[in-house]
């Protein structure tokens, strides 16, 4: 139509949709113990963004290391959270003022960032701008407009500083919302009300000293042990978050605590959990058993046995460390995720285990057949020119088609892209245009996933069906606001033996067997 006189146009269209969603490269998520950290899951990105909130590579925490394997084999982002004993208490630090009437009272508190002892090694210098305090030449005081800068130490090394912070919660640089929102270290406890006109006197604040420290204290890792408690309220924290994951409880191999993790990845229905193995499992006997009551499910895959790395912490015959191999496994899976697609089984010649030597213990093949057929074990191994590889993409199912990883992921990933794809639906007329456009959009997806190999046969008709209309959507379920979508999918399943028959013939003559 030509739009020529001035006016307003009214045109009809068919149905269609302006959203378009994208399930992108799945996250990471790991559990374990550290020095320091939060209890609540954080997105990683980096080494050193975890370092600067769990602490360096530590031998008596298993946490570091797997995230550490995480970044060196392909990982990309994972969310990370501390198991902790639940009795474990924040360290603590506080500055007082003393009014011109009146009795010493605490200004702010500060607490450590994460429960635990390490947080007894912080201490805080407070440095004041002699400009904002009254009579800074005689007998200083501190004001509601006094500013001042916060330099917080660990182990006597500067980590950070905040410079023109305020107890005034009007002001920009509020100490309570600066050090809360973006320090690693501290949090405010408590900021009291300075009353406009009121001075306070700072113990160890003169004329000539305006650099006041202060050291934490009282901070203490619990008096128990860590236990499946903690490690399931740690393994709650991560409700909030719905996007699909990788889980390895880092280290874990206790029955409990495993199946525990199992029945949250089912719950979740889009995330998966890798499993580790036992660092002193070495023989058949020992792996066999350490899988023996987890639950058999899809949702997740053991590995082992135990690798062989060099510690960066250390030098010598000392360097070498037996580590838990899910860190490694799990960014593995994500870097074949990157290049290959959820369809592709993560294991393979083409994808050895980086930053890794050898293995804790070599099997004999018969040992290794029987762990993978029977006791559903992924294992690695050493193979000359390459590396280590891992060697297995199965579950812990039994006898179904979601015995494969690749089976189990690729349902994930098409449950949560159909969930996220057809989210704009809701309230929209509920009939068969409505029907229609949800089959072509559905269509779409699947189609590009059969397309890149993630779906089996020829043709697309061989590779999956979609039924969205009259026929499973009855007057009744539209009357109750229901739209019923039923979808099929050949899923695509690896190739884990490669059988090649040589025979050997003379021209002409009948070939025999060898």
């Amino acid at each position: 139509m030509a739009y020529e006189r001035p006016g307003v146009y009214v045109s009809e269209s068919t149905f269609t949709t302006n959203i378009t969603a994208n399930t992108g490269v799945t996250s990471a998520a790991f559990l374990g113990t550290a020095e320091r950290g939060p209890t609540t899951p954080i997105a990683i990105t980096s080494w050193t963004q975890y370092t600067s909130i769990f602490g360096a590579l530590n031998n008596d925490y298993d946490l570091g290391y797997a995230v550490y394997h995480f970044f060196a084999n392909g990982g990309q982002t994972a969310y990370v959270a501390r198991v902790a004993d639940s009795s474990a208490v924040l360290a603590t630090s506080n500055i007082q003022g003393t009014p011109t009437a009146g009795a010493a009272a605490d200004i702010w508190r500060l607490n450590a960032k994460s429960p635990g002892v390490w947080g007894n090694s912080l201490t805080v210098d407070y440095t004041f701008d002699t400009t904002t305090l009254v009579t800074p030449t005689t007998t200083p005081k501190f004001t509601k407009d006094s500013l001042f800068t916060v330099t917080v130490k660990l182990s006597g090394v500067q980590v950070e500083e905040w410079s023109g912070l305020s107890v005034d919660p009007t002001e920009n640089r509020y100490i309570g919302t600066v050090l809360d929102l973006y320090s690693s270290y501290v949090t405010t406890a408590s900021v009291a009300t300075v009353a406009a006109g009121a001075q306070l006197t700072i113990s160890g604040l003169t004329s000539s000293v305006v650099v006041v420290p202060k050291t934490f204290a009282s901070g203490s890792d619990g008096g128990g042990s860590i236990d499946s408690v903690d490690w399931a309220a740690t393994l709650d924290n991560y409700d909030t978050n719905k996007q699909p994951l990788i889980f390895n409880l880092v280290g874990q191999t206790s029955t409990t605590i495993v199946n525990d993790g199992i029945d949250k990845m089912a719950t979740r229905g889009n995330s998966f959990l890798v499993v580790d193995t036992p660092l002193a499992a070495t023989t058949k006997s020992a792996l066999s058993a350490a899988v023996s009551g987890y639950t058999q499910s899809s949702y997740a895959a053991v590995y082992g046995p135990a690798l062989k790395m060099f510690d960066p912490t250390k030098s010598g015959a000392a360097a070498v460390r037996t580590t838990f191999p899910g860190g490694a496994v799990v960014g593995a899976m994500i870097r074949s995720e990157v290049s290959r697609g959820v369809a592709k089984a993560p294991a393979g010649y083409g994808l050895d285990v980086r930053n890794v030597f050898g293995l804790v213990t070599t099997l004999t093949e018969a040992e290794q057949g029987s762990l993978y057929k029977t006791e559903q074990i992924n294992l690695f191994s050493t193979v000359p020119g390459v590396g280590v590889i891992i060697n297995g993409a199965r579950t812990q199912a039994r006898n179904t088609a979601d015995k494969f990883i690749t089976v189990r992921r690729s349902l994930n990933f098409l449950k949560q892209t159909l969930k996220d794809s057809t989210a704009y639906a809701l309230f929209e007329p509920n009939d068969e245009r409505l029907w229609s456009d949800l089959t072509v959009k559905i269509s779409s997806i699947l189609t590009n996933f059969w397309g890149t190999g993630g779906l089996k046969g020829k043709s697309t008709g061989e590779a999956f069906y979609i039924t969205c209309s009259s026929a499973n959507n009855t007057a009744l379920s539209v009357e109750d606001g229901i739209v019923n979508i039923e979808v099929g999918v050949a899923l695509q399943t690896p190739a884990e033996f490669i059988v090649i028959t040589i025979s050997q013939f003379t021209g002409g003559s009948t070939a025999t067997s060898i």
